[in-house]
């Protein structure tokens, strides 16, 4: 029952096809070889037989049930390219002509299906993105440009160039109606367009077209014949049966020596056909609100042109336009797709009856870009008109995406941001003395955070910037330089970066590289070696982040004043003197015995490698700090986000505090000793020494303040909340 209510959108997807393929079809070979040994109908033929072909495929293979495939009618200009190429060579009058320019779009055809199989294969379907929409756009333009001349052509049936004699040609009486009418159809159906947003409003405009140019003649008496012999339908083809076209397969009269000359269009031709994918697939998931498997389409993609080509018809592809129509006009099915390949099978058989009974139409269309985009798309449209269609047109088109990502990236510049480091700290543990020390001292460190893409376009603003820098600030000894939103880095820039060495130099400036992509360690090693050992005037670190480059930029400020060169960290082994030296740090001003009756409410327990200490969610009864191994916690459910504890470190505190429950999982990972206060004893610690609990508040403090601080930089860091 669900095939039957299908039916009108399954004959709407199939008239529409009919209706695309006699101006296409028509359009394989040109208009100029007269001499051309074949009906031209034949060009019908094959683009109704790769369309048959996809259509089973795709209905058969595609994730899409309102799937409709079609001859890739944008590869006609390419098709025009081959075959002029050929016939310049072998000749028109030649018989190994037609048999060699057919073997040609066989071969490009089975090209393009190994390489859309070769890409679903292995799962490289993004590399289809990579094309910039407003070059994919200004190369359809100019594509459009071919199909409106092409158009010209067929509806006037004489030749016509993009010259003076050829827009007078235009005009001349014999033809000027032929292709105005066409002209103002297409004004019609603009307007028509801007008053009813129907979805079904294009396809029956369309399909209304041949029946009420047979009223028109009727209401004028005008015979069909008469209005034949002026033009305004094709002429009757000879009745050929409809396997001719594999008739014109002589491959003994191929003249393979032409073939491997074609290999610059073909190349083109595969390209551009790649470019219909990310434009068609996911608009019509779009549409449909259907995800798929880009690659599982690329695949589809595949064996219908090899399927295709090894049948001796030319490219094809999932149509977007005609698929969405079919979709809002309620199709879709499994069923209803094998249908429509049916009955578009049986119609191959009658391209020529189909050909001398449609009058001849023009279609055109318009998209709207930013201006510099859109201009891009005029000059790669015009090119692709007046000089070319395949080397020229898309060599034209790459450098003006190479110009186009260097006019949009480099007036952004590479700087994200630029602060001094007097208010941020590492995660590292200090004295109060040590806190004062870089209190004053930090004011000397200064970070710039990159961002984006680092290229020859807009390097030069980080020289001119650092340099600024330095002039203006005498005092600082160290530039941290973060690279942590860097994207990507060209040779050109990295040797920019490398030369900052010589203005570091010339002020006695420490430099710092933290963050630098993985991808890039080549770089970095060699930024190393050119700046030299740590003797050098002007000294080099690189950090794997921004708190490991404040971290060492600490460091060596505190060596340099000779107040304290590392974090204090307990000894390997648990003795009772290097832990008190722990808690003397974290109570500066308090007395030894102060401190000794504090560890006495910790109790000492050791744990085995791979212990859970606590889970995330468990309630919070105990706070502890770690004397000796390693502890890891785990943020469960976010992407298995861990944090390595260090030496010393007092944790759970916050919550045994206030109640709540254990915000991370806590496991050891190798032998550990630990010093752990119960709720129990912190509980008797409030009734016995209240003093005692407000000097362990006063540590869990300090520990909020230090990881607030770590909270602060990562957001400077990245702009984004630390996981």
């Amino acid at each position: 029952m669900s095939v039957v209510k299908s039916l009108p959108s399954v004959l709407i997807a199939v008239l529409l096809n009919l209706m695309i393929c006699i101006p296409f079809g028509l359009s394989f070979f040109p208009l100029e070889w007269d001499e051309m040994p074949a009906p031209r109908a034949i060009g019908i033929q094959m683009f109704l037989l790769t369309t048959v072909l996809c259509q089973f495929i795709f209905a058969a293979r595609s994730s899409f049930d309102c799937s409709v495939g079609m001859m890739m009618v944008e590869n006609v200009p390419f098709m025009h390219t081959l075959s002029m190429s050929i016939l310049n060579q072998v000749g028109m009058d030649s018989p190994k002509a037609l048999p060699t320019i057919l073997v040609t779009y066989a071969l490009s055809t089975i090209v393009v299906g190994v390489l859309f199989y070769a890409l679903g294969h292995f799962r490289l379907g993004s590399i289809v993105y990579l094309f910039p929409k407003h070059i994919i756009i200004g190369a359809i333009g100019g594509i459009g440009a071919f199909v409106v001349q092409s158009g010209i052509q067929n509806a006037t049936g004489v030749s016509f160039e993009w010259t003076y004699d050829g827009l007078v040609r235009l005009v001349q009486n014999d033809i000027f109606w032929l292709w105005i009418v066409s002209v103002i159809l297409v004004f019609a159906l603009g307007v028509l367009l801007r008053f009813n947003k129907s979805p079904l409003c294009s396809p029956f405009f369309f399909v209304s077209i041949p029946p009420l140019f047979y009223v028109v003649l009727l209401l004028c008496g005008i015979p069909v014949e008469t209005a034949r012999a002026n033009g305004w339908f094709f002429d009757k083809p000879p009745q050929v049966p409809f396997y001719a076209l594999w008739t014109y397969y002589d491959f003994s009269l191929v003249e393979w020596s032409v073939i491997p000359k074609q290999m610059g269009t073909l190349v083109g031709l595969s390209l551009f056909s790649l470019m219909h994918v990310p434009i068609n697939i996911p608009s019509l998931s779009l549409t449909t609100g259907l995800e798929v498997d880009i690659n599982e389409e690329l695949k589809a993609h595949g064996i219908s042109n090899t399927l295709g080509g090894a049948c001796g018809s030319v490219q094809n592809y999932l149509c977007y336009s005609t698929s969405a129509l079919y979709y809002k006009c309620g199709g879709g099915g499994r069923i209803q797709s094998f249908l429509i390949g049916a009955i578009l099978s049986i119609f191959s058989s009658l391209a020529q009856v189909l050909w001398h009974m449609c009058p001849e139409a023009v279609v055109d269309t318009y998209h709207e870009l930013d201006l510099f985009e859109y201009t891009n798309v005029w000059i790669i449209a015009l090119t692709m008109t007046f000089w070319g269609m395949n080397e020229v047109g898309l060599a034209v088109g790459a450098l003006l995406a190479c110009i186009t990502f260097v006019v949009q990236s480099a007036p952004a510049g590479p700087l994200r941001g630029s602060m001094s480091a007097a208010t941020l700290r590492s995660t590292a543990w200090r004295s109060t003395a040590d806190l004062e020390i870089l209190d004053c001292m930090m004011r000397n460190v200064h970070v710039v955070q990159l961002k984006g893409h680092l290229f020859f376009g807009n390097i030069h603003k980080l020289s001119e910037y650092v340099a600024k820098i330095l002039e203006d600030s005498p005092q600082l000894e160290y530039l941290v330089v973060d690279f942590t939103l860097v994207v990507a880095l060209d040779s050109s820039a990295a040797d920019r970066l490398t030369k900052l060495k010589h203005v570091c130099a010339a002020h006695d400036v420490h430099l710092v590289f933290t963050a630098i992509p993985a991808a890039y360690e080549r770089f970095k090693t060699s930024m190393v070696a050119s700046f030299g050992t740590s003797k050098s005037r002007c000294r080099f670190y690189a950090a794997n982040d921004l708190n490991g480059a404040i971290e060492w930029c600490e460091n060596s400020l505190l060596q340099q004043y000779k107040i304290l060169h590392t974090p204090v960290s307990l000894s390997p082994q648990p003795e009772k003197p290097a832990f008190i030296s722990r808690l003397e740090v974290l109570c500066p001003h308090e007395s030894p015995t102060v401190i000794l009756s504090l560890l006495g409410y910790f109790e000492r327990q050791v744990l085995e490698a791979g212990v859970c200490v606590w889970r995330q969610g468990d309630s919070s009864n105990s706070s502890m700090i770690l004397a000796e191994g390693r502890l890891q916690a785990i943020v469960e459910e976010e992407a298995g986000t861990t944090e390595d504890i260090p030496v010393g470190a007092l944790i759970g505190e916050l919550c045994l505090l206030t109640g709540e429950k254990r915000k991370t999982s806590m496991y050891a990972t190798e032998p550990s000793v630990v010093y752990v206060l119960t709720l129990q004893k912190f509980q008797e610690m409030l009734q016995k020494d209240s003093y005692l609990a407000f000097l362990f508040q006063g540590i869990a403090l300090r520990y909020v303040s230090l990881r607030l601080q770590y909270v602060g930089n990562r957001i400077w860091e990245s702009k984004c909340i630390p996981i």
